[in-house]
């Protein structure tokens, strides 16, 4: 069965994949475990997609990163979601 319009839409706008991104508290669990945010994106790479993040890519996720560390968790989750919402993903897992 090959995925339509409306599957797609809903993955990338719908509240599911979010919802479950916050519920299952891996971002909050990393973060608990004091690791740092290149450390959570590489974890997250690491899930989604089965590598590393090339140099490009974790620098350009470098420059959302607030220096707040309390807004981190908001960018990371929705660091998650894009790997998540990835061709990359989509297409080989």
């Amino acid at each position: 069965m090959e995925p339509n319009l409306s599957q797609a839409l809903h993955l990338l706008n719908g509240q599911t994949t979010h919802g479950r991104v916050e519920q299952g508290g891996v971002v909050a669990k990393m973060l608990a475990d004091k690791k740092d945010p290149e450390q959570v994106i590489e974890n997250l790479y690491v899930r989604c997609v089965g590598r590393k993040p090339t140099e490009t890519e974790l620098s350009t996720l470098r420059g959302y990163l607030p220096q707040d560390p309390t807004e981190r968790k908001k960018v990371l989750d929705d660091v998650f979601w894009a790997l998540l919402n990835s061709e990359e993903f989509m297409f080989n897992h």
